[in-house]
C-alpha cells in the first residue's frame, strides 16, 4: 500500500471527519514530495477532549457530578492552551508584585515556562517547533507534533522531505512581511490600547506617552536574540541572529539608530486611529552600538578596557531616555548599558564619555555633541548650537525653557488640526496621553546642564571651553605705552541669578578690542578686582600698559597706579565723558541731533582717510547699493543711523585738551 493510499483512507475515515480539512490541506502540500520518497509516514489525529472539543459539556457534567478531576483545556489542533498567569510561576509572581506595587511574592529564580513567550530560548514554542540544528544542542532532528515518522531511507533524504512540514522552522532565515508598515504598527498599536489597562499597565503613568510606550515595547520585542556578552566577541551567524537582523533591518536602516513612525494613507477604507496619529513622524532611537555597527570597538573610559553588554533601560525598568529637539517634543531613546571587564564601571550607550572614544563618523548618529551628553536629559545638536549663542550672549536660560514649552503646545496644536481634518470616529488624544507626563527642563537645569558642558574635557583637543577662555585670554599681549579700557556692566549679571553678583568687570585692549580680563564683582569698587587684576599682569608674558581708561577717572589714580606702576596715565573714557554731557540734553527737541553732531566735533574728528573713503562710497552707491545725495548725507549724520551703521568704520582722534577747551567755550 503506498504512502498516498494510507493517508487518503485516513481521510476518507469516518471517524476523522473533523480532520478532514486539515489532512487534505497538508496532503496538497505534500503529496509531490511524498510520492517521490520511500519515507513511510503514518498520520494520527491528535488527542481529543474529555467530552467534546466545545468542553461546555465536559465541564457542565464535571460540575454536575463535583467531579475532582482536573479539566485539561484543549484548543481546535488537540494542544492544551496556556495561560501564563495558570501555569508560568515567573509570571505569576510578577503579576502579584505589579498588582500589589511591592514585593509580595518572591520570584522564582528558574526561566519562564518552555511555552511561555517571555522564556528567550524557546520563544513560547515547545520543543517540537525549535529549529532543528539550531537551539537544539545534539543537532538532533525532532518530529513534528502528533506525527509518528517510520524511516526507510537515508537521513539526507529525510531531511529534505522533513523541511515540507509547516510545523518544523526552516534551516533558512525566515521571510516575514513587512512589520514596519504603518497600517501594520496601527493595528498592532490599537490592539495593544484596548488592552491597556490588563496587560500594558506599566506604560501609564510614565514620563512617556503611552502609546509610544507599547508600540517600542512590540518593536523591540520583534527582533530580541541572544547576543554574545562580550562586545569583542564575534557576532553570533545563527539562524535566529539572521533572523532578529532581517527583522531589526525593517526598522533600522543601516548606519542609524533611529525609526521614525511613518504616516499612513488616509482613504475611506481607513479608520484613523489617534493614538497612533499622535506618533506620526515623531522618531526614537535604540542606541545599542553593537547591534547596528557590529565592526565597532567599545572601550572603557577609565581604564581602555573592552566593554560587555548589560542591558538596556527599556527592558530593565521600562524606562526612555529624553532627547529634548527645537520641535519642543522629545524624541525618546532606548539606552543599552556597558559594563567595563576590568574595572567594572558601567557606561550608558549615549554617554558623552563613551561618545568621545568612539569613531566621530559612527558617533555623530546619535546627535548630541559629547560635551552635552550628560545629566538626564540631553538636547540635540541644533537645540545646543541655540543653547550656546543665547548664554554666552545674554546667559538666558529661561528664554530657552520657556520656548520649549511654548512650541510643546503648538505641536500639540497642529496635530490635533490634521487628526480632525480626517474626519475621525474618536477624539484626539488628551494632551497628557499626547506628552507624557514629562515636561521641558526649568531654567535652572538648563544653567546647569550648559554649566557642565563649558566645564566638561570632552573635546578634541582634550581641555574645557572654560579653560580655553583662559587661554585665550592669557594669551592677550599688552605691548608698552598701549592702551587699555576698564568698565562694569550690569544688564548681563541679572540673567545668572547668583547670590551677591552685581557687576562684570570687564578689561578690553584699545587696539583689538579683545578682552583681557572678566570678573563677577559684588560691587563697583575698585578692591573686589585687585586680585583679578594682579593676576592678569602675572600670567602673560608681556603686560605694560601706558593708558588707561575708566569711568571713575580722575577718582582711583592712586589706585591704578599702584597696580600699573606709576607711570600709568589714567584718562576718562571717551563715552563716559561725552554721556555726562548727554545726559543733560533733551532728546525730544528739535535741536537734539543738531546739538548733539557740534558736540562731537569740539570733543574728536573722524580719521580723515576713513571720512573720505565713507563719503566717497555713499556717494556712488558701492556701500549699499544707492547713490545718496550731500542733502541725505547731512540728514543721516543727524541721526542714530550713522552711529549704528558706520561707526565701526571710522576710527577717532580725541583733540588735545587746550583744543577741547576752547571748541566748548565757542
Amino acid at each position: 500500500m503506498t504512502t498516498t493510499a494510507i493517508i487518503q483512507a485516513k481521510v476518507n475515515n469516518p471517524y476523522l471527519i473533523p480532520w478532514r480539512s486539515q489532512l487534505a490541506s497538508q496532503l496538497s502540500r505534500d503529496e509531490h514530495n511524498i510520492q517521490n520518497s520511500d519515507t513511510r509516514i503514518s498520520i494520527h489525529p491528535p488527542t481529543m477532549g474529555i467530552q467534546s472539543q466545545r468542553r461546555e459539556g465536559a465541564i457542565a457534567k464535571c460540575k454536575k457530578r463535583a467531579s475532582k478531576h482536573k479539566i485539561v483545556k484543549h484548543i481546535i489542533n488537540g494542544s492544551t492552551s496556556f495561560d501564563p498567569l495558570i501555569h508560568c510561576r515567573v509570571c505569576q509572581a510578577r503579576t502579584a508584585n505589579k498588582v500589589a506595587g511591592k514585593l509580595v511574592v518572591r520570584l522564582p529564580k528558574r526561566p519562564h515556562h518552555p511555552r511561555c513567550s517571555k522564556n528567550r530560548k524557546t520563544k513560547g514554542l515547545s520543543k517540537s517547533r525549535t529549529c532543528v540544528g539550531d537551539e537544539n544542542p545534539k543537532n538532533e532532528v525532532i518530529a513534528a507534533p502528533h506525527t509518528n515518522l517510520t524511516l526507510t531511507s537515508n537521513v539526507n533524504n529525510y531531511k529534505a522531505n522533513f523541511k515540507t512540514f509547516p510545523m518544523v522552522n526552516s534551516t533558512t532565515p525566515v521571510t516575514t512581511g513587512n512589520l514596519a508598515d504603518p497600517t501594520n504598527l496601527r493595528k498592532e498599536l490599537d490592539s495593544r490600547m484596548e488592552r491597556l489597562d490588563s496587560e500594558f499597565s506599566w506604560a501609564m503613568g510614565q514620563k512617556f506617552p503611552p502609546a509610544l510606550g507599547v508600540l517600542i515595547d512590540y518593536i523591540c520585542t520583534s527582533f530580541e536574540h541572544r547576543k554574545p556578552c562580550h562586545t569583542n566577541a564575534k557576532c553570533s551567524s545563527t539562524i535566529s541572529m539572521q533572523n532578529a537582523m532581517a527583522i531589526y533591518r525593517q526598522f533600522f536602516i543601516p548606519g542609524s539608530l533611529s525609526f521614525t513612525f511613518p504616516r499612513e494613507m488616509n482613504d475611506e477604507s481607513n479608520n484613523t486611529s489617534p493614538h497612533y496619529h499622535a506618533l506620526e513622524g515623531t522618531s526614537f532611537f535604540l542606541v545599542d552600538w553593537k547591534l547596528a555597527f557590529p565592526s565597532v570597538e567599545l572601550h572603557c573610559y577609565c581604564c581602555n578596557g573592552h566593554l560587555d553588554h548589560d542591558r538596556t533601560n527599556f527592558s530593565k525598568n521600562k524606562s526612555l531616555f529624553p532627547l529634548w529637539t527645537n520641535s519642543g517634543r522629545p524624541k525618546w531613546c532606548v539606552i543599552m548599558v556597558y559594563k567595563c571587564q576590568q574595572c567594572k564601571m558601567t557606561f550608558a550607550g549615549n554617554d558623552g564619555r563613551l561618545l568621545s572614544l568612539m569613531n566621530r563618523d559612527i558617533s555623530s548618529v546619535y546627535p548630541v555633541d559629547p560635551v552635552y551628553a550628560s545629566g538626564t536629559f540631553h538636547f540635540d545638536q541644533d537645540l545646543s548650537d541655540n543653547l550656546e549663542s543665547l548664554m554666552r550672549t545674554y546667559a538666558n536660560a529661561k528664554f530657552v525653557s520657556d520656548k520649549l514649552y511654548r512650541k510643546l503646545g503648538q505641536e500639540y496644536e497642529r496635530k490635533a488640526h490634521t487628526y480632525l481634518c480626517r474626519s475621525p470616529k474618536e477624539a484626539f488624544v488628551s494632551r497628557n496621553d499626547f506628552i507624557g507626563t514629562v515636561m521641558p527642563p526649568s531654567s535652572h537645569a538648563i544653567r546647569q546642564y550648559f554649566k557642565n558642558a563649558e566645564y566638561s574635557e570632552l573635546k578634541p583637543y582634550g581641555y574645557s571651553n572654560f579653560e580655553r577662555y583662559e587661554r585665550e585670554m592669557q594669551s592677550v599681549e599688552v605691548k608698552k605705552g598701549e592702551k587699555i579700557a576698564f568698565d562694569w556692566t550690569f544688564q548681563t549679571v541679572k540673567n545668572y541669578v547668583l547670590k551677591g553678583a552685581k557687576a562684570i568687570f570687564t578689561g578690553n585692549k584699545g587696539s583689538t578690542k579683545e578682552i583681557i580680563t572678566a570678573l563677577i564683582v559684588p560691587s563697583t569698587k575698585a578692591e573686589h578686582a585687585s586680585h583679578g587684576l594682579l593676576e592678569s599682569c602675572q600670567k602673560r608674558e608681556e603686560f605694560q600698559p601706558g593708558i588707561v581708561y575708566t569711568d571713575t577717572c580722575p577718582h582711583n589714580d592712586a589706585f591704578w597706579k599702584k597696580i600699573f606702576g606709576s607711570e600709568i596715565e589714567t584718562r576718562l573714557g571717551l563715552f563716559h565723558l561725552m554721556h555726562r554731557m548727554v545726559e543733560t540734553l533733551d532728546s525730544h527737541s528739535e535741536l537734539y541731533w543738531k546739538c548733539l553732531n557740534e558736540l562731537k566735533l569740539t570733543v574728536y574728528q573722524y580719521n580723515e582717510e576713513d571720512e573720505v573713503s565713507l563719503l566717497a562710497a555713499l556717494k556712488n552707491g558701492s556701500f549699499s547699493g544707492k547713490k545718496l545725495t550731500d542733502d541725505e548725507i547731512r540728514q543721516l549724520r543727524h541721526s542714530k543711523k550713522w552711529k549704528q551703521r558706520y561707526n565701526a568704520f571710522l576710527r577717532k582722534i580725541i583733540h588735545p585738551t587746550e583744543k577741547i577747551q576752547y571748541l566748548l567755550s565757542q
